[in-house]
């Protein structure tokens, strides 16, 4: 992981939680497992009996309980775990983002793939050196710009429960 190019990042101005997704899937009770791990949340289906798991949390407005962020890990048919970030409508997809990890790791220049209903999403592979660093985290920053505003954005991201979590998920992959 390199240096991170932006620096200028200030905190939210409301406050946010941690929260695991909760997804149309989930209220119909589809999942064949859902395990909370802290901050992460395990879910599983099982379409044409193949069971297929991800990792997930949401960075919710406390107040609002609006969805600000959410985090996915999810294994590629090549057998790639990914991370996809989704942020809200309305970010300036020209200056990227960034996910400070811990004090000085980041992962860097994440571009975005699209942008859907529900948010603009970046996807970047997990390689065993941010999975480390995630493991030994215990909170970070996910950092993206906004169009018309100078300095960037930075919500928190808590790295509570996520190595249990991955432990758990790579013994479902």
């Amino acid at each position: 992981m390199g240096t991170f190019n932006l620096f200028s990042a200030v905190a939210v101005s409301f406050m946010v939680a941690t929260t695991p997704t909760l997804n149309a899937q989930e209220e119909e009770g589809t999942f064949t497992r859902r395990d909370n791990y802290q901050d992460w949340l395990l879910t599983c289906i099982a379409p044409e009996g193949r069971e297929v798991c991800q990792l997930s949390q949401n960075i919710v407005n406390k107040e609002t309980r609006q969805r600000l962020a959410r985090l996915q890990i999810r294994r590629l048919a090549n057998g790639t775990d990914v991370m996809i970030v989704t942020l809200p409508l309305g970010v300036d997809l020209r200056k990227g983002a960034g996910i400070q990890v811990a004090k000085d790791q980041f992962i860097n220049n994440l571009t975005y793939t699209m942008c859907l209903a529900d948010g603009c999403r970046l996807q970047f592979p997990l390689n065993a050196e941010v999975i480390t660093a995630m493991r030994a985290a215990g909170e970070g920053r996910l950092v993206f710009g906004r169009p018309n505003v100078e300095q960037n954005t930075a919500l928190p991201v808590s790295f509570a429960g996520f190595s249990a979590a991955f432990n758990a998920y790579v013994a479902t992959q």
